[in-house]
């Protein structure tokens, strides 16, 4: 991990999803894509409309995208604001494109923090 002295460098079980989703990407045969989702995710009944929604229907959402994940709002704590997370990794859908590689050997890399999202 590259942690400053400042950071802790604990890390849960979040960091083996990087690790995971790489070896899933290098299976054999080679997947077109990986969906990722955390043991809590949750999709309501009416998700998809009609149909019910498929990973291949998410993915269709933006036909050119390598990385597609979801984007919620939370509060740390009482003394602070709500805080926009620009992508949580709860569930990711992942495209097998070299741009995805290299983005989940960074992260593994890059790996810091107690939660390390």
């Amino acid at each position: 991990p590259r942690c400053t002295a400042a950071e802790p460098t604990n890390n849960t079980v979040n960091i083996y999803k990087t690790v995971a989703i790489l070896a899933l990407l290098d299976a054999s045969p080679r997947p077109d894509a990986v969906m990722y989702m955390d043991a809590d995710t949750w999709f309501a009944d009416g998700a998809g409309g009609a149909k019910a929604a498929t990973p291949e229907m998410y993915m269709s959402v933006a036909p050119h995208a390598d990385l597609i994940g979801n984007q919620n709002k939370f509060k740390a704590s009482e003394r602070t604001s709500e805080k926009l997370i620009l992508m949580n990794g709860g569930v990711l859908f992942i495209r097998n494109t070299w741009w995805s590689h290299g983005f989940f050997s960074l992260w593994w890399q890059m790996r810091c923090g107690a939660h390390d999202q």
